[in-house]
């Protein structure tokens, strides 16, 4: 059985991406996001919304937000494709690393860590440095719809040494990475579905999966803020030292404590990079006990 027309489709877009100058790709990318802005009309209203009540501004103030948000969401797409002309040889040139040493050290403890990020700049890329890095990664993803997709998607996360687990099949391997010393890189800004734990965040209460804190718990690994942001035509990789997380013997209120330091952690970072994040994405898509929400 082939590939699929995805896969080839997207190897021969990537190839044409890889002949252009960075420099290029970048102008391009950026001219590409004010025409991504002007024709995505139903998700620049979604975003818009979502912005307004998450940081309490007016439409107005969301305009220059959002150009700048559409235009990055483009730029990370192209630099995915892009990523055959990135190695561990050429990385300083595209990325620049702050607080590597928190996770030194926490590969000197010797229980993994849960590195935190979110939708929030070029996320991709910022697993994948920290992969040509020497770091063992582990990514979690859901399958595409598409096998073809799928398939690169996992040939590109996978191509610089780092694994890649799909979740709903993933417990007992994201424990076994985190005994083995093993980084695993959760993006934790997606709503939870009916099993999530509900946690205010951006002015809205929201169903949050519990696995950054479940995992963190369990396996006494720490949680590791990681975010990358756009500076020019470079990216930045900032490595906070790990969350003050509680520890008791209630494991229940454990968990919804650190749950909340975690998701404000995100929250933070959202709120001082506005533009970084991907407001349109259905976050608060479970209502709370049943009750309408303005993304249904």
């Amino acid at each position: 059985m082939g590939k699929g027309w995805a896969y080839y489709a997207g190897k021969m877009f990537s190839k044409i991406i890889c002949l252009l100058p960075y420099r290029l790709l970048i102008a391009g990318g950026q001219r590409l996001g004010g025409v991504y802005y002007r024709l995505a009309a139903s998700v620049r209203e979604r975003a818009k919304s979502q912005m307004m009540r998450g940081l309490r501004i007016s439409a107005a103030e969301t305009e220059p937000i959002l150009k700048r948000m559409f235009g990055n969401i483009v730029l990370n797409t192209l630099e995915f494709f892009y990523l055959p002309n990135i190695s561990a040889e050429n990385l300083d040139g595209f990325v620049t690393f702050e607080g590597l040493h928190h996770l030194d050290r926490a590969l000197q403890q010797g229980r993994g860590a849960i590195i935190l990020t979110a939708h929030f700049g070029n996320w991709e890329l910022c697993a994948l440095s920290l992969a040509m890095r020497g770091y063992p990664m582990i990514g979690l993803a859901k399958p595409q719809p598409n096998e073809g997709f799928t398939l690169l998607l996992t040939e590109y996360r996978t191509r610089f040494g780092g694994e890649l687990y799909y979740k709903g099949a993933a417990l007992r391997q994201v424990i076994k990475a985190l005994k083995d010393n093993k980084f695993v890189y959760m993006v934790s800004d997606q709503d939870g579905g009916k099993d999530g734990i509900f946690i205010d965040f951006l002015n809205k209460p929201a169903s949050t999966p519990a696995g950054s804190a479940a995992f963190a718990r369990k396996c006494a690994s720490p949680v590791i803020p990681v975010f990358i942001r756009r500076e020019g035509d470079r990216q930045v990789v900032v490595v906070d030292a790990p969350l003050a997380l509680q520890e008791t013997a209630d494991a229940k209120d454990d968990i919804y404590h650190n749950l909340v330091i975690i998701t404000q952690r995100v929250e933070a970072q959202i709120r001082k990079y506005p533009d970084e994040w991907l407001w349109f994405q259905k976050r608060w898509n479970t209502p709370v006990e049943g009750a309408k929400t303005d993304e249904d």
